[in-house]
């Protein structure tokens, strides 16, 4: 900190005497070090650093400029140091000390979305009510929930709604009605099991500090000063809180973007950002001032390009600044492709990865930002075929991910030995490898009895005789090992189940031979499904595994389940897969952003947050942002209302773009594709990828313009035929011969010829559908890249390190700058002037002189060498084309 030299913008900032302020920071502008040194300078003039509090939204956020403020300010003898909590933690830490104002029951414990989706599930069963439809219970619970939520964000009871119902209701207003009740008795039963969540803090605690006004000013008196990290993301109630104890002439700084305002979907107000100077005021009633930070230091020059041409699709504060490169910011790299089908498209991002992973880059600097999760799936499986580390942040994907799903199994059976779903995934797998003649058998034996099941079976293999010795030996090794897991986890903690069976299968051991890649992406897995059993308790009763099992199945339903997401955190060089909304605050230096089609992203309107139309929507009067929606309730219902809250959702995507954009520091790439599994008509390229492909310096790769007629799926199920070791021709092409010949059945048969005939008919009406055999058992021809030909002809050794035996590789700063130089000479190719100019303080020398031979400025610079060269003169033909060639030993890909 002692090195950091302030922008203008920064020191005005600092400086700015302690009073009410609005900072309106940009992507990457340094915010987080602005408000510290803001602290630091107040501290050097004698403030006590105990009067101040900062406050922000995550723990993990918390903990970063509490460290930041620590080692500003240097270790203190006395221990006095900056107050540093999140707004839940404030709340929270209001309840503890003056709760018994509102009722409050300091042991109750906080809710997550599994807890949350338990006990919705839970009332929707006990209602008696008609006007629901509860014959989607999921759909039931998603909307009880989010009425639940709505009432408590914006500090109403039940009744306040009740009040508003109309003599001769419609049938939203009786679904509203249904809703406003469920959830009253959700919150009942939420608080005889002694439970909260996180909005419940927040209105107990503006409970006490409004009908007690003296607790407010008893809190106020304790700080000088006030810092509000990320106050765009503030709800209604969080900012009734803070104006309650604090609007009241303190000096509270708050930090924020309106730009970046992208959870409005669970609460998040613009209007708190927008009339901050009002609702902070300072004493004598004047609004608080605004001041900007757009120095970004974060991006290269043409990803801010970008960014500000979203920026201007928003409205905007009056105040605030377009994005200005810092005077260290290169040129950067924007790439654009457009693809047939998701599947050409995902194969793409994972041949770029590889190619900059085998260029220098580590996996960790690389991450995927989808808008949707549907795009998750096909992007993981090329990223898995590709043998690339990966971690997917994604609710839906942990608990599918195979080495997760076959715990899960385990831990089903364990608990109910009739769940056959799961016992099968078990026997089916690479273990134990039964299959589905012994099942067949085993099913035979159970018959039409209610009573007999798989499980049962297993009790009973003596006395089922069509089994097979080695049948009867993985059966019995499975059952053995059934019991000592079953007997041990009758004693024993979920957590210590889930590490018993993880122990006793092998599964580390398993996870070791697996791929590098996939090993580090299974003990990721694997270690944040753990994580979320350790973190786990019941809503009542004892923590039993079939509790645990049930609270997971609410989980897997709930949206979004957030602890799928941050079960544990990402560790490891790993390539993350996250949604455009999770990578808020985070950054990398090259960034994917994959499925850019039309109504994808920005993506269309599913629901409007309209009370005329949508049970959902809380009518305007009783909402706490009820100033946002002045123009939409002004229009009342029709086409009217409709377009202005659709223009409203279509700014929020593009707030959602402009945060997706600004999270790559050198390099963004951005595609799409035509066709998928979803889709009956072509997609068209949505807005976003046509304005970054239209940007100057945006260089397009691959783009589509006949896509053609939609591809045919592949089967659920792929007909593989492999190397048979009893019939050289396959077992197919056996059958039909077999059958052909009319001698085997009374040669094989001879007392049962007419009803082996009949089998025989009956098997020949099938036949048509049963695989052929391949003409060729050969491997698969080779496919390489010049880049790998050139490794392997520099040295084989390091080849195989690479490719085969490999070893962990350090990151190269000399990679990346070489990539910059490669770039900038493409530019000039291409007809482009670059806007920085390398020069040898920063770029390693590209020309080869004598030993102990001083290299000049001019000699030493990559730039000048290739501008005075007979190259700069040229005009290529082509400039990074890609090639393929196919020779007979096989294909060779490059640039």
């Amino acid at each position: 900190m002692s090195d950091f030299t302030p922008t203008a913008e920064q020191h005005t900032i600092i400086t700015y005497p302690p009073m009410p302020l609005r900072v309106v920071a940009g992507a990457g502008t340094g915010k987080t070090t602005t408000i510290v040194e803001r602290l630091a300078q107040a501290a050097a003039a004698g403030d006590d650093p105990t009067r101040a509090l900062g406050m922000t939204f995550t723990n993990k956020a918390a903990d970063e400029l509490r460290s930041r403020l620590r080692e500003r300010l240097g270790d203190r003898d006395d221990g006095r140091e900056v107050e540093v909590s999140t707004y839940h933690g404030f709340a929270s830490s209001i309840l503890d000390e003056f709760g018994a104002f509102a009722g409050y029951n300091p042991s109750a414990s906080l809710m997550d979305e599994g807890h949350r989706s338990e006990l919705a599930y839970r009332i929707l069963h006990e209602l008696e009510s008609t006007d629901l439809d509860l014959s989607s219970l999921p759909q039931r619970r998603d909307d009880l929930l989010v009425t639940a939520d709505a009432l408590t964000s914006n500090l109403l009871d039940p009744v306040d709604v009740d009040q508003l119902l109309p003599v001769n209701p419609d049938d939203v207003w009786t679904k509203r009605a249904s809703l406003v009740h469920a959830a009253s008795r959700y919150n009942e039963a939420k608080k005889a099991l002694d439970f909260l969540e996180y909005a419940d803090l927040i209105k107990q605690a503006v409970e006490i500090v409004e009908n007690f006004p003296n607790v407010a000013e008893q809190i106020a008196s304790r700080y000088d000063s006030i810092l509000l990290d990320e106050y765009q993301d503030t709800d209604p109630a969080q900012r009734r809180l803070l104006a309650a104890v604090f609007a009241n002439g303190t000096s509270v700084t708050a930090v924020g973007d309106a730009d970046q305002t992208i959870y409005e979907w669970r609460g998040a107000s613009l209007e708190n950002f927008d009339r901050f100077p009002v609702h902070f005021s300072a004493a004598d009633g004047t609004p608080a001032e605004t001041l900007p930070l757009s120095i970004n230091r974060r991006s290269d020059r043409i990803i801010l390009d970008l960014a500000n041409t979203i920026q201007q699709l928003i409205p905007r504060i009056e105040e605030s600044k377009p994005l200005a490169p810092h005077d260290a910011a290169g040129e950067g790299s924007l790439t654009t492709a457009w693809f047939r089908t998701d599947e050409d498209e995902s194969t793409w991002i994972a041949e770029q990865i590889s190619m900059r992973h085998d260029d220098g880059i580590a996996w960790s600097d690389m991450a995927i930002l989808c808008r949707k999760r549907s795009a998750i799936p096909s992007i993981v499986a090329q990223l898995r075929d590709a043998d690339i580390p990966f971690s997917v942040s994604s609710m839906g994907e942990l608990l599918t991910i195979p080495e997760v799903a076959d715990l899960l199994a385990w831990l089903r059976v364990l608990s109910d030995p009739a769940n056959e779903p799961s016992l099968l995934r078990i026997w089916m797998g690479g273990r134990f490898r039964i299959g589905l003649h012994t099942i067949t058998r085993l099913a035979r034996w159970c018959g039409r009895d209610p009573s007999r099941n798989l499980a049962i079976a297993l009790e009973h293999l003596d006395d089922i005789s069509e089994l097979e010795p080695d049948e009867e030996d993985r059966l019995a090794e499975f059952l053995l090992l059934y019991r000592d897991l079953h007997t041990s986890s009758q004693v024993t903690s979920v957590p210590a189940i889930l590490a018993m069976t993880i122990e006793r299968l092998g599964f580390w051991d398993e996870v070791a031979a697996l791929r590098p890649g996939h090993a580090v992406t299974a003990r990721i897995n694997i270690g944040r499904f753990s994580s979320l059993a350790n973190h786990w308790r019941p809503l009542d009763g004892h923590p039993t595994l079939d509790a645990f099992l049930r609270y997971v199945d609410a989980l897997d339903d709930a949206q979004p389940a957030e602890e799928l997401e941050a079960a544990g955190d990402v560790t490891g060089e790993v390539v993350q897969v996250i949604t455009a909304h999770a990578a808020k605050g985070l950054e990398w230096p090259i960034v994917f952003l994959p499925s850019l089609a039309e109504g994808t992203f920005p993506s269309r309107v599913r629901i409007y947050d309209d009370p005329d139309r949508s049970a959902l929507a809380l009518p305007y009067p009783v909402r706490l942002d009820r100033a946002s929606f002045t123009d939409a309730d002004a229009a009342g219902p029709g086409d009217e209302r409709t377009r202005i809250l659709k223009k409203r959702h279509t700014d929020a995507e593009w707030r959602l773009a402009y945060v997706a954009v600004t999270r790559a520091k050198h390099e963004l790439l951005m595609s799409g594709h035509v066709w998928d599994r979803d889709v009956t008509k072509p997609r068209k390229p949505s807005p976003l990828l046509t304005i970054a492909t239209d940007l100057p310096g945006a260089v397009i790769t691959i783009w589509t313009d006949d896509p053609g007629t939609k591809p045919e799926q592949p089967s659920h199920i792929e007909e593989v035929v492999a190397p048979d070791p009893l019939f050289s021709s396959g077992w197919g092409d056996e059958l039909r011969s077999r059958i052909a010949d009319q001698r085997w059945i009374p040669n094989e048969y001879p007392d049962m010829v007419h009803e082996v005939e009949l089998r025989s008919e009956q098997l020949s009406m099938q036949i048509a559908n049963l695989p052929t055999a391949s003409s060729s058992q050969n491997e698969p021809p080779l496919v390489t890249s010049v880049t790998n030909l050139v490794a392997l002809a520099e040295c084989p050794l390091k080849f195989k390190w690479i490719h085969h035996d490999r070893l962990p590789r350090k990151p190269r700063d000399s990679a990346l700058r070489g990539t910059q130089f490669h770039r900038k000479v493409e530019l000039h190719n291409l007809g482009i002037v670059a806007l920085d100019d390398p020069h040898v303080s920063t770029y390693d020398s590209i020309l080869i002189d004598a030993p102990g031979e001083d290299i000049s400025p001019s000699k030493g610079d990559p730039w000048d060498a290739f501008s005075t060269s007979r190259f700069a003169d040229q005009h290529p033909r082509f400039v990074e084309v890609p090639f393929v060639l196919a020779l007979d030993e096989g294909t060779i890909r490059g640039k």
